[in-house]
Order: C-alpha cells, then sequence, then structure tokens
C-alpha cells in the first residue's frame, strides 16, 4: 500500500461534512466515541457542533496529525510534518452523501498505516461521518430494517410452476437451454 498527505481542502470538506444539514443532521452535531473499554465502562466521547469553531479547528487538526502518522509509519526514512488546519477556510456549498463516503474511504486509506489507528479518534470520526451519510442516502429510510420482503412469494423448497419459471429465467440469464 501507499500512502500521502491529503490536502487542506479533503480535512475541511470531512470537518464541514460533519456538520452540514444537508446530510439530514437535524441539529447540525457529530457524536463519536473511541478508547471503549468494555470492561471498566469507560469511553471517550466527542462531538462537532456548527459555529464551534474551536472545536472544528481541533478536529480538523487531529485528522491532519492522524494522517501524518500514518504516512511517517509508511515512509520512515522521510521527515514527514502534519499540515496545519485552519477553519477559516471557505465553506463547502454542498455535501453529497456518496461523495461524503468517498472522501471517508480515501481518508482512511491514507491514515491507516499505523498501529494506532483502529482505536484512533480520527478513526471514530470517520466512522461516524460515514455512518451519518449512509443514513442519508436517498431511500434509505423507506428501506425495511433487515431483509426485505420476498416478492415474488415464491417457494423454493417445492417444484411449482412459479419455481420453475424463475429458475428458467435465471438459466436463460446464464445463457443455458432453461430446462430443469
Amino acid at each position: 500500500m501507499s500512502a500521502y498527505i491529503v490536502d487542506l481542502d479533503h480535512i475541511a470538506y470531512l470537518v464541514q461534512a460533519g456538520t452540514a444539514r444537508a446530510l439530514g443532521m437535524d441539529h447540525s452535531t457529530l457524536s463519536w466515541v473511541w478508547n471503549i473499554d468494555r470492561e471498566a465502562g469507560t469511553y471517550d466521547r466527542e462531538t462537532l457542533r456548527c459555529g464551534d469553531l474551536e472545536q472544528n479547528q481541533r478536529v480538523g487538526q487531529m485528522l491532519c496529525d492522524e494522517n501524518a502518522k500514518s504516512v511517517a509509519f509508511r515512509y520512515p526514512n522521510h521527515a514527514i510534518v502534519a499540515l496545519k488546519y485552519s477553519h477559516s477556510v471557505p465553506p463547502f456549498a454542498r455535501f453529497d452523501p456518496v461523495q461524503v463516503i468517498k472522501a471517508c474511504d480515501c481518508y482512511e486509506y491514507q491514515s491507516c498505516e499505523h498501529t494506532g489507528w483502529l482505536t484512533s479518534e480520527a478513526r471514530a470520526y470517520i466512522d461516524a461521518l460515514r455512518s451519518l451519510a449512509w443514513t442519508s442516502l436517498p431511500g434509505y429510510d423507506d428501506a425495511a430494517w433487515g431483509a426485505p420482503a420476498r416478492k415474488p412469494d415464491v417457494d423454493f423448497t417445492r417444484p411449482s410452476p412459479e419455481r420453475e419459471a424463475v429458475v428458467d429465467g435465471l438459466l436463460a440469464d446464464l445463457g443455458k437451454d432453461g430446462a430443469v
């Protein structure tokens, strides 16, 4: 694998997406947890709110630092310095859920090289942001919780005309002669 330092626009996009109303957030707040110790019942928790410039700045720098740790781990013979994040960058105009997911995936790929990634705050933030984007996809709220109902309702355990029609269709799609 390879890794690189993502640019500041990438970091700004990830931070700003965390408070984007376009992702279906009612109060423009994103929370995440990490350092979970189930036996002790402890964990660390942070929240990012729209308008909290100090926290937005902290989260952006935390993402920069984590990315640099990964690149430094991957390339130990190179002097890697984390970018300095400034939340004063211009805001992005829109946040498409698919683009947010892709930005999360790219950031994770560039930041997962070092041994502390799995338990890092950055990973917890990216997981929370990705989850928010998934649930913002069109049709998500209308989809069944669990497996959808079978349609048409065909009993595949017993021979029947409906079963034969489905099997014939599948075989035809595969280029077979359709004989069962």
